[in-house]
């Protein structure tokens, strides 16, 4: 990102991430399976980013109206990226975990291979984002086609038949 840029793609990564992990935070307090002081704890948390998730989804509002359509197109084109980094799984460091756990390479490739089809990757991240994308969608992100493109090749937005 060139250095005139760096701070309005830092502020769109913030608004990104804030409301991005509202929805992460909710889903595990009702989540039987995870431990009852580690449900508590993030319930906790989820309370304070809600007042988190109210301003970055009121900042979007704000500050995106005010981009010129060429800011626009490139924050835009963007998003997705830092959506996916933030989501993604990091393939990169899972594999280094389960060889430490003693996994040979056969079984560490085999392992990510079934637990990371791409396929399943991008339903959960589009299951992850669903609020993020309304918030997009709500102040008209999608209506520049470019940027519903950029969407639509990383498999975060379906195009509409």
């Amino acid at each position: 990102v060139p250095a005139e840029k760096k701070r309005l793609i830092y502020l769109f990564f913030s608004i990104i991430s804030e409301t991005l992990i509202t929805g992460t935070l909710s889903t595990v307090p009702k989540d039987q399976r995870v431990v009852k002081t580690v449900r508590e704890v993030i319930s906790d948390h989820a309370e304070d980013e809600k007042h988190h998730h109210a301003y970055f989804s009121s900042l979007l509002a704000v500050v995106w109206r005010q981009l010129t359509l060429p800011q626009q197109q490139y924050v835009g084109a963007l998003l997705p990226d830092l959506i996916l980094g933030y989501l993604e799984p990091d393939y990169h460091v899972v594999p280094g975990w389960l060889q430490r756990l003693n996994f040979t390479s056969k079984e560490t490739a085999r392992i990510m291979e079934e637990s990371y089809s791409q396929d399943q990757v991008i339903q959960s991240i589009r299951n992850a984002s669903k609020i993020t994308m309304k918030h997009l969608e709500k102040n008209g992100v999608f209506e520049e086609p470019s940027i519903a493109e950029a969407f639509m090749q990383k498999g975060l937005l379906i195009k509409k038949q």
